[in-house]
């Protein structure tokens, strides 16, 4: 009877031990899947474009919107496409009165190399303050850059909402999957720092605030965080 007393105290202990394991092999699984989700955006990224470990973005000293201006030169001049002609059926309005005005950022790297985006673009006759900050011109597309900082202005006379392909347009850039200005290549893109799969990158909306990274080559930037406070 004794015999039989502690084999049961040992199949209930079993089975207290096989179920504290099951506990544990279930926490663990979910503490890898948090961490993995954490981790997710770049790893999708490394794993997408195979380029290994993503670098952190450089930045240079800040402009005078308060955003820091790219170390690196220019990706393209500025196009004289958008001079006053309707660009993509966007015109150029020497008023100032403007339904919305709302800003985005936009990050381009070649090579991991970090590339500036010109000021001016989308002014026509652009004046400068003296600095690299420009002021005004004779009109103003409802896509512009005063600075060679990355911020897109979204000045409009209508309530509307503009893409990126649009903005190439007025810069006179060609842009798509496999091209940024005279960058040639796959384009990986990011978008509020979510990697993009798929579709259409000319249609990747200026939204307030949004923060778009392009990049073409190895290896990639990690997202760039931009404060817009100071705009």
């Amino acid at each position: 009877m004794g015999w039989f007393f502690f084999q049961r105290i040992g199949r209930r202990s079993a089975r207290r031990a096989t179920g504290t394991l099951l506990v544990l092999v279930v926490l663990g699984l979910a503490l890898f899947a948090i961490r993995a989700r954490s981790e997710g955006k770049a790893n999708a990224a490394v794993g997408w474009a195979g380029s290994g470990r993503l670098l952190s973005p450089a930045s240079g000293p800040p402009s005078a919107e308060g955003i820091p201006v790219p170390p690196g030169p220019a990706l393209a001049p500025r196009s004289l496409l958008g001079d006053g002609q309707d660009v993509d059926h966007i015109s150029c309005s020497a008023g100032t009165q403007f339904q919305i005005h709302i800003h985005a950022h936009l990050s381009i790297f070649v090579d991991g190399k970090p590339r500036q985006i010109p000021g001016a673009i989308g002014i026509k006759d652009p004046v400068t303050d003296g600095t690299d900050f420009v002021t005004g011109g004779t009109c103003l597309y409802g896509l512009h850059t005063h600075a060679n900082d990355g911020v897109i202005h979204v000045e409009s006379p209508s309530v509307r909402t503009y893409s990126l392909g649009e903005f190439f347009a007025i810069w006179g850039q060609p842009f798509d999957a496999h091209r940024i200005g005279p960058a040639r290549g796959t384009v990986t893109a990011f978008y509020n720092g979510e990697l993009v799969r798929g579709g259409d990158l000319r249609s990747l909306s200026l939204s307030s605030h949004a923060e778009i990274q392009l990049e073409i080559g190895r290896p990639l930037v990690s997202p760039q965080k931009i404060d817009f406070k100071s705009l």
